[in-house]
């Protein structure tokens, strides 16, 4: 019978800089979302006038 180490392990704490990160990865994040969220409002736009377009020339559309 011997001494034996504990096995159980602590939980490493993020550190000061990983937290850092975390946040400036949310905030670029949600500013991207709000840049898409107009880009997709656009493209939906564009997308019933050309189809409104292809309609007027009689063409079949290409979906």
């Amino acid at each position: 019978m011997g001494v034996t180490p504990k096995t159980q392990t602590r939980e490493q704490k993020p550190s000061l800089r990983s937290v850092g990160y975390m946040i400036m990865a949310t905030v670029r994040m949600r500013k991207m979302q709000e840049a898409w969220s107009g880009n997709k409002k656009l493209h939906e736009t564009l997308m019933k006038k050309l189809d409104g377009m292809r309609r007027k020339q009689g063409k079949t559309p290409l979906r």
